[in-house]
This record gives structure tokens, C-alpha cells and sequence, in this order.
């Protein structure tokens, strides 16, 4: 689920999310909310030049140095950028926002958590910054304050598919499939070949036992992303439940693939192999998934069964 697109207006999914071209001058004196979790946030600058409604852009020198930075990767390089900006013109929400992106980024969720604040008190119908801070409050397993924000995010930006995307995984982590779906159509009607929607509106599927339309979203998913390691995984799943065990060991082998460290997926081939009764195999790749995790007990005792069912003289193709 990372798809990064940088461009005027960026949408970054499960990424914050860059407003680059157009600096914020919504109203608010930008004296900052404190509502990062756990942190206490700075003033917000105040009696500099850019006052909100002044239309002020003697920032766009480091506000596109900025954005220049952040495609790159460099986090920190990119956060002083967007920081000088925003002291260059206090009113711009947008300055904020970029900043939070990058910090958020780099982890320092505390951090982002004022700028996105702060944004939103400048802009009080600024999406994609809602659609940030709601990021940070589902990591932070806040999903009544995530979800609201992803709700203003939606309402402020009815086409940002990202914000419909974010509110579904938020609602099938409650438990709310059926929502999540809802959500995860209203993305794809906005962006059909969002790879990340249709894969969670798979997990919605096999969440309410539609395994059939679950294995169908899982593959119309890898259409769009050959290498997605967690749709091949999550198909391979089902396809484990149903005995398919052939096409199972072929997704649990293209998931590894995709994704070397992927140990779950690397334990599951194993266990699709011992339930064929082909221990060699499968020790080999409990092994090889303890390799990458080596405290997971659950392989360890996996590979412990196979073990013995191999010196009991059990087949082991």
C-alpha cells in the first residue's frame, strides 16, 4: 500500500500527503492547537509578514527547494525548508502541512501532529492536512479521532480517493466491513486503478466469508501491482482454506518473493507443505522463516512437528 505520487497537488497514500503550488491563506491567526498527541506544540509565529488574506508568496523560493527535497527522500532537508517557509509566511497553511508531511516521514509523529494543527486552524477546510492528521491518530490506534478527521477530509475534498481509502481501512479494523467497502468503491469510482482500495475491499470480502469475491479482489489487485507481496499472501490464504493447496504454495512463493523478509508468508508455504505430508520442504521453510524472525514461536514449533514427523519416517518429498 505505498503509492507516492509528488506533483502540484500530491496525493500519497498512507503517506502524508505535500501541497506544494499554492500557498495556504485561509482564515485564523495561526497561533497553533494543542493537539499533538502527547506533545506540548510551540506558538504558531505571529507579527511577521504574510498576515491570513494578505495572498503573501514570499515563500515560493523555499517552499519549491522544499518539495525539490522531499522527492528526493531527504526528510530532514525537506522539514527545514518547509519550516523556513512557513516563518517566511506565517499564513500559509500549506507551509505547515508541508512541513508535518516530511516530519511525519521521518517518525516524528509529535511533531507533524502540530503542524497539521496548526494548518487546519489557518485553513479550516484544508483536506489533505486533515487527511495527515488523520494518519497519525489511526497509528496511534485513535480511531474515533482518525476517523472524524478522514470525515472532514472527505467532506472538504469529496474526490480524494486517499481519504475514502484511509476511512475504510480505519472502519474494517472496527470491525465495520461492510463500511469498509462502501468506502473502498467510492475510491476506485474516483481512481479505478487504485491497487490498495480494491486489495482492502478484498480483506472486507473474506471479513464478511465472501471468500470467492475476496480471491477475485485479491487478483484483480495484482493486476494493477505484480509485486504486491500482501495480496499474494492474503490470496494464498484462502486458497490454503479452500485446499487449493497447489495455487496456495504458488502465492505464498510469489509474496516471498516480492517481499524477501516475508516470514508469515514463508511459515504458511511450510504449513501448506506438512499438510501434504512434505516435511522436507517444510522444514526448509520454517527454517528459512526463522531465519528472517527468530523469537516467532509459532514457526518454531511448526518446524519442531515437522522435524519429528521426519524422524518418525514420514514422507518428505
Amino acid at each position: 500500500m505505498h503509492r507516492k505520487i509528488i506533483v502540484c497537488l500530491a496525493l500519497v497514500l498512507t503517506l502524508p500527503v505535500l501541497l506544494s503550488c499554492r500557498a495556504g491563506t485561509g482564515a485564523g491567526g495561526g497561533t497553533g492547537a494543542a493537539g499533538g498527541i502527547g506533545a506540548t506544540c510551540p506558538p504558531g509565529p505571529s507579527g511577521m509578514p504574510g498576515a491570513a488574506g494578505s495572498g503573501a508568496t514570499d515563500n515560493a523560493a523555499s517552499m519549491s527547494r522544499g518539495m525539490r527535497l522531499a522527492e528526493t527522500g531527504d526528510t530532514e532537508g525537506a522539514a527545514r525548508e518547509f519550516g523556513q517557509a512557513a516563518s517566511e509566511n506565517p499564513a500559509d497553511a500549506a507551509a505547515f502541512n508541508n512541513r508535518g508531511s516530511a516530519l511525519m516521514e521521518a517518525g516524528k509523529l509529535d511533531e507533524a501532529m502540530c503542524d497539521f494543527d496548526r494548518a487546519v486552524s489557518l485553513r479550516p477546510d484544508y483536506a489533505v492536512a486533515y487527511f495527515n492528521r488523520a494518519q497519525i491518530y489511526g497509528a496511534r490506534g485513535l480511531r474515533g479521532e482518525a476517523l472524524a478527521d478522514y470525515d472532514r477530509a472527505i467532506q472538504y475534498a469529496p474526490r480524494l480517493a486517499d481519504a475514502y481509502f484511509g476511512r475504510a481501512v480505519q472502519r474494517l479494523e472496527s470491525g465495520d466491513a461492510s463500511g469498509a467497502l462502501a468506502d473502498c468503491d467510492r475510491a476506485m469510482e474516483i481512481d479505478p486503478a487504485f491497487a490498495p482500495a480494491r486489495f482492502v475491499h478484498g480483506l472486507a470480502n473474506a471479513q464478511l466469508g465472501r471468500d470467492d469475491q475476496a480471491i477475485d479482489d485479491f487478483t484483480k489487485a495484482l493486476a494493477r501491482e505484480q509485486r504486491y507481496a500482501e495480496a499474494y499472501y492474503q490470496r494464498g490464504l484462502l486458497f490454503a482454506k479452500h485446499k487449493q493447496n497447489a495455487k496456495a504454495i504458488e502465492d505464498f512463493t510469489k509474496a516471498a518473493a516480492a517481499e524477501p523478509v516475508f516470514a508469515e508468508a514463508l511459515r504458511q508455504r511450510g504449513r501448506v507443505h506438512a499438510s501434504l505430508g512434505n516435511h522436507k520442504q517444510a522444514v526448509a521453510d520454517f527454517a528459512k522463516a526463522l531465519e528472517i524472525d527468530p523469537s516467532d514461536k509459532e514457526t518454531q514449533a511448526d518446524l519442531a512437528r515437522s522435524q519429528a514427523a521426519l524422524g518418525n519416517g514420514k514422507k518428505g518429498k
